[in-house]
């Protein structure tokens, strides 16, 4: 329940950078002034922005994901790390092939959600542990001082 709560949270905080995003303002993670391939092309020219925004989107929650994942205490995160970054490739390389653009961005985004959040929630059951050994005198913050 508190990883689900988690990344609903993520989904959340993220998605409303999305949606604030006019057709006008929408930006790809990419510059479109060196665009090669179809879908690259496919992204800057949607005129309504989803993709571009779509695209952004799912660019903040993979650098996020590798940040968090960096910080973890996973056993094999060098190797997840390595895996993540060929899962990614094999993605943009295989968009090409894809027809719906957009259906593919929002199946790799939950895919990218779901292991940022089991990655955050690992992470925080670390800090919670660290937390019950951390021996201190709580009683002094709850007197109040004064003033």
């Amino acid at each position: 329940m508190q990883k689900f709560l988690m990344v609903l949270g993520i989904c959340v905080t993220l998605s409303v950078g999305i949606n604030a995003q006019s057709p006008k303002e929408a930006k790809p993670s990419f510059n479109c002034a060196k665009a090669t391939t179809r879908v690259e092309e496919v992204i800057c020219n949607d005129e309504s922005g989803e993709l571009q925004n779509l695209d952004r989107y799912m660019g903040e929650v993979y650098t996020q994901l590798r940040k968090e994942l960096k910080i973890s205490k996973f056993p094999n995160k060098e190797q997840r790390l390595k895996d993540l970054l060929e899962s990614q490739r094999a993605f943009i390389k295989h968009l090409n092939e894809v027809r719906f653009i957009g259906d593919a961005y929002e199946e790799r985004i939950t895919h990218l959600l779901k292991l940022l959040g089991e990655v955050l929630d690992s992470n925080n059951k670390e800090l919670c542990e660290y937390a019950r050994r951390y021996k201190s005198d709580w009683s002094k913050w709850q007197k109040v001082p004064p003033s």
